[in-house]
């Protein structure tokens, strides 16, 4: 092993250690005469003196005892032995700065790890990378490919190959997984909003582990702080706006609160307006500004009895100023007449 040598007189480092021997002494250690404890490394390192004379390493003593000079033959009482022990270092494991190397162990960064621009290499093939090659940009390769950047202004792009194999991985650019296996978990796994105020979101959620099938929400806070979905699209294509459970291809919903009614089999568009409505108009058909058409559906009028039920058509021509009344009394009967004005 090398040595650094610092000292005057040729030799490295070195400590001595100066024993006065008992009669019958064959080893020395511990503390010297000057209470100095003897310690050495590796005893190649170590030169021993009897009374001023080097002695041969292996033929006159040995170090196979850790800190202690053994083998001697009988010493008489006041024998000098004077052992000198030169420090020894290990050449340091590092990567050279100049040349590179390879680092086989974790590496902890205490501080700023400069990339200067270059790449950050992933895999064992150096084809999956990050980098900052392009100023204020930050660019992720997959298979020697950009796959994703993030702009200086922040904008995210992510771009994909059509080889894909995997039908999941397929579906689109960008695969956001909820880590959860459980149905009907509704938490926005895309959130949106502004000065970390959060008040939209969007999710996948399961509905049936052993079909797989999927619904998709979006979720939007009103002006009370209380966020829900407004607005659901089911894996068979029905779409509910005001509700989570559409029962017609597009169904729309006023108050949840009040149930569903049976729909006929063929029936795909369903506005369901509140009870308690009045005579709000459930649909209106416009050109521009003005509107044309209203279709209304008016569960009760005062002074009627509440079994009947009020279904007008009411069709304009502003430029006419001419209106058209198609109303219809149904329930328990059916009575329909027109009204023109």
């Amino acid at each position: 092993m090398p040595y650094i040598g610092r000292s005057t007189d040729g030799f490295g480092v070195r400590n001595r250690f100066i024993y006065l021997a008992s009669s019958g002494d064959t080893s020395v250690s511990g503390a010297d005469a000057n209470g100095a404890t003897l310690t050495f490394t590796d005893g190649a390192y170590v030169d021993v003196y009897l009374n001023g004379v080097l002695l041969k390493p292996t033929t006159d003593y040995n170090t196979s005892t850790a800190n202690t000079i053994a083998g001697l033959s009988a010493l008489n009482t006041n024998d000098e032995v004077t052992v000198i022990v030169y420090d020894v270092f290990t050449v340091a494991d590092m990567v050279s700065a100049t040349s590179g190397g390879t680092f086989s162990g974790a590496v902890t960064a205490n501080s700023t790890l400069d990339m200067n621009g270059t790449e950050l290499i992933l895999d064992a093939d150096g084809d999956t990378s990050i980098t900052a090659d392009t100023d204020d940009q930050i660019d992720f390769k997959t298979g020697g490919t950009d796959r994703m950047s993030i702009s200086s202004e922040g904008k995210l792009s992510v771009t994909m190959t059509s080889t894909n194999t995997n039908v999941e991985s397929d579906i689109g650019a960008v695969h956001i997984l909820k880590n959860t296996s459980s149905t009907n978990n509704t938490g926005s796994m895309l959130c949106l909003g502004s000065n970390s105020n959060f008040g939209t979101g969007i999710y996948g959620q399961l509905v049936d582990n052993s079909t797989n099938e999927h619904k998709f929400g979006i979720q939007v806070r009103n002006s009370s702080g209380s966020s829900g979905t407004r607005m659901l699209i089911k894996g068979d294509g029905k779409v509910g706006i005001g509700t989570t459970t559409p029962s017609v291809n597009v169904h729309i919903v006023e108050d949840s609160t009040e149930g569903t009614p049976t729909y006929a089999g063929a029936t795909h568009l369903a506005v369901q307006a509140s009870a308690s409505s009045g005579d709000n108009c459930n649909i209106a058909i416009t050109s521009g500004s003005a509107v044309d058409i209203w279709i209304c559906l008016i569960h009760f009028i005062s002074g009627f009895p509440s079994f009947i039920t009020f279904f007008f058509i009411i069709y304009c021509i502003d430029s006419l100023n001419f209106c058209s009344f198609f109303l219809c009394l149904i329930n328990s009967f059916a009575k329909c007449f027109t009204v023109l004005n």
